[in-house]
């Protein structure tokens, strides 16, 4: 399945530092799995926040993000980050961040928003995390 056909025109926008694959968890499909390659930068940093806050406008509330292709991230990327997981907490969903690479954790720990975000090492343990927030309202 490639991302236009799970919200439609999501590729019409490309950036040539950062892609973005989405995949629907198979037995929740109300979860999707955002794959993120690349680095975000402060010169992409608001594509990347523009893309996911379409994907979260359309009702994905259920949201891992992938962080295991992304080769470095700048310090403006705890902004948009950020804004995901207000975005989504706000709707009454869950966040969970896969992979997150050393530059990204490090990022988080600076700003002391590791106590705040939901890490973890693989897909499988974030759509547990997910199930589990899901079950308790």
């Amino acid at each position: 399945m490639d991302n236009n056909s799970i919200l439609p025109g999501f590729d019409d926008v490309q950036d040539g530092h950062i892609s973005i694959k989405l995949e629907k968890v198979q037995e929740m499909p109300e979860f999707l799995i955002i794959h993120l390659s690349g680095h975000i930068d402060h010169g992409n940093h608001k594509f990347v926040h523009d893309r996911i806050t379409r994907i979260i406008d359309a009702g994905f509330i259920w949201l891992i993000i992938d962080c295991k292709n992304c080769e470095a991230f700048s310090d403006t990327a705890v902004g948009p980050f950020t804004y995901f997981l207000k975005a989504v907490h706000e709707k009454k969903g869950a966040l969970s961040l896969v992979a997150v690479q050393p530059s990204l954790y490090q990022l988080l720990e600076l700003t002391a928003l590791t106590k705040y975000f939901n890490c973890r090492n693989n897909l499988s343990e974030a759509i547990e995390f997910l199930k589990y927030r899901k079950s308790k309202g």
